[in-house]
């Protein structure tokens, strides 16, 4: 008998039955707590592992016991309660009730043990797989009380929140704080109280130290049998970068809304980066416009006193941002100590960020920020200092246009019209007296057609009541700024940013200038932004069992049922997308099968369900072939776990990952390496083959491995005819067979020099052949010639009795070997030759009268041979 750590919890109003229970489960180790029945005693078995209950004593308390084990799923805990009963009652009415398992009365002790060691392994076992899933997940888990406690948070929310451990956490009372003014907890309750869940709840929560963090939150409430709320139980994502970043942007735009109209070029460059410094907190930032006239980049503008103003050439070879205002790129120098270019400042910068201010393609300029700090500009910065400079390259061209429509109001016409954004003049009556040629570029009519015009004309109707605000406006001398869509000449309508600066002359209204920018990138890059922004890379999956699965059943019965009968209750838009699906509602309440379609699918992925069900309901990182719907092949990752309850699987919580490239990556390089290794281990094997049958077999045992060899033919030139002399097909060797000169695909080789890949020869035309071994024909082939310097001495060729059988990788491997393979048989035909001369000649020399030797020089002196005529003489 050996001792247990576990305790078991007894409830009996009949003492002798509570003294059998107590003193069998004592034999075996257990330990006991066994208190005299009561509604106060209840309570007592909290922090048991397993309570066995008489069936008198259940009937009474049932309420008492089931509250008990809800209180342990609160704590993300599993109490197993078995009812003791009479045998010959039905145990129907107990399991439906909530209890997990009965036990036969009378006592049959090795019955008991098994029942209750069964039930503490299945606890065991299902609290270590779901806490697994839970404290390992990257995504914060919870559980708090309608009133504010806190019961359970996993590692990850507790470092999101800043605190260092959950019994610190516990003492925070949601109630009272931990929550954003904008987004009261009371808010989020009312919606759950009232939905019974919350999915994509944005909120402002408060970390320990006081700071805000945003948050993107799914919950649902947990109730109990009369409908009260036991809890909340949810899960939290960190959006907080997200919403700096969107909040930053926002701010640049609002910026540069107000820039729309600014009196200097000077003041631009002075607003610029000084929002670089407050927006974005970047200390180090200067602007630098481009000088046509003289052919240089000036700096007008630095967050820095201390730095002086200076102008470059811009066609110096130093300065980085030299560079950028000639190519109009971005450049992100992560140190610039390893930049030749880089013309420095101050002693201790180390990153430059330079990024051109552009209208159109006309670089106006160089927004440039620098830091001590090695690689201090990622992603986040050139996005956010390239929204700025767009701004900034809008307000600098209208800056610069409407300082000269002052300053040289005869010339403003000829200055508009450099402008990549539309300029309109129009009268009191709105209509429209002048446009430039922006405007026939942005919205396709020409000058003629649009001047007369009345603007509300382009605008969409829906905009159009902004007219009467600017028109009210520009009549009290305010200027006026707004988005709308404008009227292209082909019906679509143009996003843009409009602003309208009315004009006066001797003190009565007398029109307006209204420029405008099709703003069509920067709302398309807000929209892509957004979608990242809500979408997360990985596919996150929950499957519920319409009816729970058994443990107990057959393997292949429970794929079966898993496969037909688990439903997606919840999913993320990175899963349908996977399945080439536009959203997760497409796929919401689809069973397995009903995603993946047909048996033959079944039967593709019924190696990983096996592996989960075998793995104790559990997958880590498992890579699996997948057919879509649409006939596309992709390779996914799963790592999943099953929630098992009472025996039986219930739920599925799964993370999938699209792995189709890097799977295909690691199929090339494996293919590579063989490639490389056959063609390797090949050329070694020839060097060393003297004869002719050995060549052939090695060729042909090089090229069974690398590409498909059902027929595999070797042709050498023999005088004006040629000769397969190694036939291989289905399996067997034929006999040598003489190709007449201009006959047969060989021929063709040899004549055009050129190698060939037929990928079906039912529809090739015009090519001759001629048949050996089968008089099956083949379908598809490859025939390379065998080439030595000039010289053609022969053709390879390898060939299939299916079409489509070869690619251009397998005709550029065969003629790589072909090289090696016509120089190995021009090596072997050297030997036999040089052999068959020095068997000529020690023939003739055994014979001679005279002496015959030959005498080598190099690189030791001596004898190599001495006719037999010396012993004579």
């Amino acid at each position: 008998m050996g001792a247990h750590s576990e305790t078991i919890g007894l409830l009996f109003f009949s003492e002798d039955e509570r003294e059998l229970f107590q003193e069998a489960l004592a034999q075996e180790g257990f330990r006991v707590c066994a208190p005299k029945p009561s509604a106060e005693a209840i309570p007592e078995l909290d922090g048991v592992d397993l309570i066995v209950v008489e069936d008198q004593v259940a009937k009474r308390f049932t309420k008492e016991l089931l509250r008990l084990k809800n209180h342990a799923a609160e704590v993300l805990s599993f109490l197993p309660i078995l009812v003791a009963q009479p045998y010959h009652e039905s145990s129907a009415s107990w399991l439906s009730a909530g209890f997990d398992d009965v036990v036969p009365l009378p006592l049959v002790k090795p019955l008991l043990l098994v029942r209750v060691r069964t039930w503490l392994r299945l606890r065991k076992t299902t609290l270590g797989r779901f806490r697994d899933f839970v404290e390992e997940s990257s995504l914060g888990f919870y559980r708090a009380t309608p009133d504010g406690r806190i019961l359970y948070a996993n590692p990850a929310l507790i470092r999101m929140l800043g605190f260092s451990s959950f019994e610190e956490l516990a003492q925070r009372n949601l109630e009272r704080e931990g929550f954003g003014s904008c987004t009261p907890r009371s808010q989020f309750k009312e919606i759950l109280e009232r939905e019974g869940r919350v999915c994509g709840y944005e909120a402002v929560w408060i970390k320990k130290d006081g700071t805000k963090i945003y948050v993107r939150e799914s919950a649902r409430a947990v109730r109990d049998e009369s409908g009260k709320t036991l809890f909340y139980e949810g899960v939290v994502e960190d959006i907080t970068t997200e919403r700096k970043l969107e909040k930053r942007l926002s701010a640049i735009r609002d910026f540069g809304h107000k820039l729309i109209l600014p009196s200097s070029v000077s003041e631009v460059a002075h607003a610029v980066v000084e929002a670089a410094r407050t927006i974005l907190g970047l200390e180090d930032v200067g602007l630098f416009l481009v000088n046509e006239e003289k052919q240089t980049l000036e700096l007008v503008a630095h967050t820095l006193k201390s730095v002086s103003k200076r102008a470059l050439p811009l066609d110096s070879p130093r300065g980085v941002v030299v560079r950028v205002a000639r190519t109009g790129k971005l450049e992100n120098i992560p140190d610039v100590r390893k930049e030749p270019a880089y013309i420095r400042t101050f002693e201790e910068n180390r990153a430059e960020l330079a990024v051109p201010l552009k209208v159109g393609q006309r670089v106006l300029g160089v927004l440039n920020a620098e830091s001590p700090q090695i690689g201090a500009f990622g992603p986040e910065e050139e996005q956010l200092l390239t929204a700025l400079a767009n701004e900034a390259a809008i307000a600098l061209e209208n800056a610069r246009l409407f300082q000269k429509l002052e300053e040289l109001e005869r010339f403003y016409e000829e200055i508009v019209n450099t402008l990549a954004e539309g300029v309109v003049v129009v009268n009191p009556e709105d209509r429209i007296v002048f446009a430039n040629p922006a405007v026939s570029e942005i919205l396709g009519w020409t000058k003629e057609e649009i001047l007369g015009k009345n603007w509300w004309e382009l605008i969409a109707p829906p905009f159009r009541a902004q007219l009467e605000k600017e028109l009210r406006q520009g009549r009290e001398a305010k200027e006026s700024a707004y988005e709308t869509l404008l009227l292209h000449k082909n019906g679509r309508y143009i996003p843009a940013f409009v602003h309208a600066r009315p004009l006066f002359k001797d003190g009565q209204f007398h029109g307006a200038v209204k420029a405008f920018a099709d703003v069509s990138q920067i709302k398309e890059f807000e929209t892509r932004y957004r979608y990242f922004a809500e979408e997360v890379q990985e596919g996150f999956f929950l499957a519920k069992a319409k009816d729970p699965v058994s443990v107990d059943l057959p393997v292949e019965e429970q794929l079966r049922l898993i496969y037909e009968n688990f439903y997606l209750t919840e999913v993320n838009n990175a899963m349908a997308r996977a399945y080439c699906l536009p959203s997760a509602k497409e796929i919401l309440g689809r069973s397995f099968s009903e995603l993946l379609g047909s048996e033959e699918m079944f039967v593709q992925i019924r190696p990983l369900l096996e592996e989960f069900v075998r793995n104790n309901y559990k997958l880590r990182d498992k890579w699996q072939l997948v057919t879509l719907h649409n006939g596309e092949v992709r390779w996914f990752a799963y790592t999943a776990v099953g929630i098992l309850e009472a025996g039986k699987l219930r739920e599925i919580w799964g993370i999938q990952r699209d792995i189709t490239e890097q799977k295909k990556a690691v199929e090339r390089l494996a293919k590579e390496a063989q490639r490389f290794s056959v063609l390797y281990e090949t050329s070694k094997k020839l060097a060393l083959v003297r004869d002719l049958e050995e060549a052939f077999e090695t060729v042909h045992q090089a090229v069974a491995e690398l590409m498909p060899a059902e027929a595999f033919v070797i042709s050498l030139v023999r005088g004006e005819e040629a000769e397969a002399v190694y036939l291989f097909d289905k399996g067997g060797r034929y006999p040598p067979v003489r190709i007449p000169k201009g006959q047969g695909l060989t021929w063709h080789v040899l004549t055009t020099g050129q190698s060939l890949l037929v990928l079906d020869l039912a529809e090739a035309k015009g090519l001759p052949a001629v048949q050996f071994g089968s008089p099956e024909p083949v379908r598809s082939l490859l025939a390379v010639p065998l080439k030595v310097g000039a010289r053609f001495i022969g053709v390879l060729s390898t060939q299939s009795y299916r079409p489509q059988a070869f690619k251009e990788d397998d005709l550029a491997t065969l003629e790589l070997l072909a090289s090696q393979v016509a120089v190995a048989l021009e090596n072997i035909r050297l030997i036999k030759e040089l052999e068959e001369s020095e068997a000529r000649f020690r023939r003739l020399a055994e014979n001679a009268p005279d002496i015959i030797f030959r005498y080598r020089l190099k690189p030791t002196p001596g004898f190599e041979y001495v006719s037999p005529a010396v012993t004579r003489i």
